[in-house]
């Protein structure tokens, strides 16, 4: 039978998983704070590079560049953006369904290739055998850089310049509040009247 020493070593032990808990849960709302203002104080700065690619395209030579250059889709390149950690609701799964259906309506002949943007993403077309064209991950541990997102931006213009894809195409949640997340699947390539086609998922 416990004793009264047992009992209050219980207690103690229940209260020191609470400060733990506590300090746990602490750091993770100062992270999600962090990521939060990177996204907000990101969207102005998006915009405006919009604005800059709608004064271009309004030169007559601009028409010409080979990432205006349209073509029948046979050849689709899609990239899949997930987290790289899961215990995040359905905002992986979510995601993975769409980017199957959008497979799944493609296939014309021509197996749509993927670009995986996230661990998660990586993992759960893996275990379905699909054969990469590439993978990215722990892109999301830090804050993410330039230099990273101008790395997977040339390889894919490189691929569609070489017309080795007809069209690109990017699934990925838009991010709204901590509770609501839009499922987007946007065109990327070739650039339509500079803003992307943007499909919101059901």
């Amino acid at each position: 039978m416990p004793t009264l020493i047992d009992f209050r070593r219980r207690i103690r032990s229940v209260q020191n998983t609470q400060k733990i808990t506590r300090a746990m849960k602490l750091v993770s709302a100062a992270k999600l704070r962090r990521a939060q203002e990177r996204v907000f104080n990101a969207r102005p700065y998006a915009g405006q590079m919009l604005e800059v690619l709608r004064s271009l395209a309004r030169r007559a030579e601009v028409q010409k560049h080979p990432l205006l250059e349209k073509r029948p889709e046979e050849k689709v390149l899609v990239l899949v953006l997930s987290g790289d950690k899961g215990l995040c609701g359905p905002f992986n799964t979510n995601v993975f369904r769409l980017a199957e259906r959008f497979l799944a309506a493609r296939r014309n002949g021509h197996e749509p290739e993927l670009i995986t943007i996230g661990k998660k993403g990586r993992d759960f077309f893996r275990r379905r055998k699909v054969t990469l064209r590439a993978e990215h991950i722990n892109l999301f541990l830090r804050a993410v850089d330039y230099a990273q997102a101008r790395d997977i931006a040339a390889q894919v213009m490189e691929l569609y310049t070489k017309k080795e894809f007809d069209a690109v195409y990017l699934i990925y949640n838009e991010f709204k509040s901590i509770l609501a997340q839009r499922l987007i699947t946007e065109k990327l390539l070739p650039i339509e009247g500079i803003l992307p086609t943007r499909v919101e998922g059901p």
